[in-house]
């Protein structure tokens, strides 16, 4: 349990270690139409949420990761913070990054506040905190999540993120 969280606060550190900086694995997903409130928009989106995390870990810019994720999500916040924290002092993240592999939606859950269990394939990494930093190294392996999403206007917002320890 404690080698999952300790994977997943350095998947934090370069992303969602949900990460991808050596590739931008699923890069090249698109955003869902952003009135569609279906259910299948919003799966769409938590797996766009998650490319845009890898992106962000490839570039240690988080801008557009926090654009998509609503004000009180802490998870989410953290992301950014280690991510900047990472590149702002020279290091950087080695990674091909998470995959979605499975979304589930989470039953009574609103469609205007949708829940879902996400299962992801984190690619090992390496961590270089600063600039010539000994890489911290992290085997690759499963991550389950919960992540619930909100309307703001005519997007989707990622409103709270759990993860799923023991995984």
């Amino acid at each position: 349990m404690t080698s999952r969280l300790s994977l997943f606060l350095a998947c934090l550190a370069c992303v969602f270690g949900l990460a991808g900086c050596g590739s931008s694995a699923s890069s090249n997903q698109t955003a869902p139409p952003p009135s569609d409130y279906t259910v299948s928009a919003a799966k769409a989106f938590t797996k766009y949420w998650v490319s845009t995390l890898n992106r962000a870990t490839t570039t240690g810019n988080a801008q557009q990761l926090l654009s998509l994720s609503g004000p009180k999500c802490q998870v989410c916040k953290d992301f950014a913070k280690s991510l900047k924290k990472i590149y702002s002092a020279g290091g950087h993240v080695e990674t091909k990054g998470w995959k979605v592999t499975n979304v589930i939606p989470i039953a009574g859950e609103s469609l205007k506040h949708p829940g879902f269990q996400l299962v992801a394939q984190v690619a090992p990494q390496k961590v270089y905190r600063s600039k010539g930093a000994k890489p911290q190294t992290y085997d690759g392996g499963h991550q389950g999540m919960r992540m619930f999403l909100t309307r703001s206007g005519d997007q989707w917002l990622v409103e709270k993120i759990e993860i799923a320890q023991g995984s």
